[in-house]
């Protein structure tokens, strides 16, 4: 075996198709973070021509010491599962480091621990990664308790799944309401143009400001446009148009009174019971009621052209695509448009054979007192699996310097979701 450095063709080439891939382990990415001042390498291991393993290590330098500390991250691209051939990838990567001044490596692996369903719990049978934990330590690296990246996420994994098997695995009130917006007209759109892309911009942030969350900078959305372009990267956009609504409204609420006349004809005729005529009739009295108001809502619009009602930023690279981030217009939350959103990226993943839709970053399950809860309650209705990562490990390669280390590496690493102190 052999230490070779690829170029970024080589690299995608590899970590595109490779099981653990990630958006963070791409040339895209690599372009991304260099605009925050991260040089990238693209680090294999390679035995008669074929590549063992490899990695994106991203590399800072401390101006104080003029040391560097590296990263790989959702990093190395490796078979854990083999004690000795960790341990060797690791050391070969670790001697490429110490060539270019690095005294700190950190990773992050694309592994989850351990089957979970969507609420969290243990899948009996399910595989069981601690081991490869284990391996990883006995390479060198020791388990760092906090994490710069997400460590629980919920997704869905599409293999052989059709748009029926997902639908009919989500929540029955996720079912209700991706119907209910069909029936009702939202439309879906991709923002292409650059001005629609800076208004997206500008309303996340205010979003993001609003709930408190870190606000990411314009130079931060357009470096992410321009390194992985048009292809891998995709904002969504739900809209309305007020007197198509109105009209499929008003279709609906036709539709329901004849199924009531209907229903009345057949209790007449003892053709079905009380008890079913009275608990159908009291559910299309609220029907008719919400449609009733919803008609109203939007009679006073008064507008023909398209309303925004909220937008996704999706990343699609390999075999995933990621749901980054997003948010709806406060005064359309009540639609729940974000479900017509998900429902259209999850119909068009199977359709460009992706294997993954995940939805992203969630709290631990069950933690109740997370700013993220409230996301977990949501994401978990289309089913999918919670996904708990392996966590984050570092090597210290030079250990006098790891206090130095731990006060000045990024904590804010520019993914992650971070709630601002109240």
């Amino acid at each position: 075996m052999k230490q070779i450095e690829l170029s970024k063709t080589e690299f995608d080439q590899y970590a595109k198709l490779h099981p653990l891939g990630s958006f963070e382990q791409t040339s895209e990415f690599a372009n991304f973070k260099e605009g925050e001042g991260w040089h990238p390498y693209f680090v294999a291991l390679e035995e008669k021509g074929k590549i063992l393993g490899a990695t994106l290590l991203l590399a800072k330098e401390t101006k104080i010491l003029k040391k560097r500390f590296f990263y790989a991250p959702r990093g190395f691209l490796i078979d854990y599962t083999e004690e000795d051939f960790v341990k060797e990838f690791t050391n070969q990567i670790i001697q490429f480091i110490q060539k270019k001044k690095g005294i700190l490596l950190k990773i992050d692996p694309y592994l989850p621990r351990q089957a979970r369903n969507n609420e969290g719990n243990l899948i009996e049978g399910g595989y069981n990664h601690d081991f490869m934990e284990q391996n990883i330590k006995q390479a060198g690296f020791e388990k760092v308790a906090s994490s710069i990246q997400p460590q629980w996420l919920l997704r869905l994994n599409l293999a052989k799944k059709t748009l029926e098997d997902l639908f009919e695995g989500m929540d029955p009130k996720a079912r209700q309401i991706i119907r209910r917006n069909e029936k009702m007209g939202f439309s879906i759109r991709e923002l292409q143009e650059e001005r629609e892309q800076k208004e997206w911009i500008q309303f996340m942030q205010e979003a993001n400001k609003k709930n408190k969350i870190i606000q990411y900078t314009d130079t931060f959305y357009q470096d992410l446009f321009h390194s992985f372009g048009k292809k891998q990267c995709k904002i969504i956009s739900v809209e309305i148009t007020p007197q198509k609504i109105i009209r499929n409204l008003k279709s609906e609420l036709q539709s329901l009174k004849q199924k009531r006349e209907l229903r009345n004809q057949a209790y007449q005729i003892h053709k079905i019971t009380e008890q079913t005529y009275l608990t159908q009739e009291k559910e299309d009295t609220e029907k008719e009621k919400s449609l009733l108001n919803n008609i109203s809502y939007f009679e006073k619009k008064e507008q023909e052209k398209p309303i925004f009602l909220g937008g996704y930023l999706f990343l699609l690279t390999g075999k995933e695509i990621v749901a980054l981030q997003g948010a709806m217009v406060e005064e359309y939350i009540k639609f729940d448009a974000s479900y017509t959103i998900h429902f259209h990226m999850i119909n068009y993943a199977l359709e460009n054979n992706f294997t993954y839709y995940n939805l992203y970053e969630i709290n631990k399950p069950n933690d109740q007192e997370s700013p993220l809860y409230g996301s977990y309650l949501y994401k978990k209705k289309f089913g999918g699996e919670v996904v708990e990562l392996i966590g984050e490990y570092d090597y210290k390669i030079s250990p006098k310097f790891y206090a130095f280390y731990q006060k000045h590496f990024p904590q804010f690493y520019g993914v992650k979701t971070i709630f601002q102190e109240k």
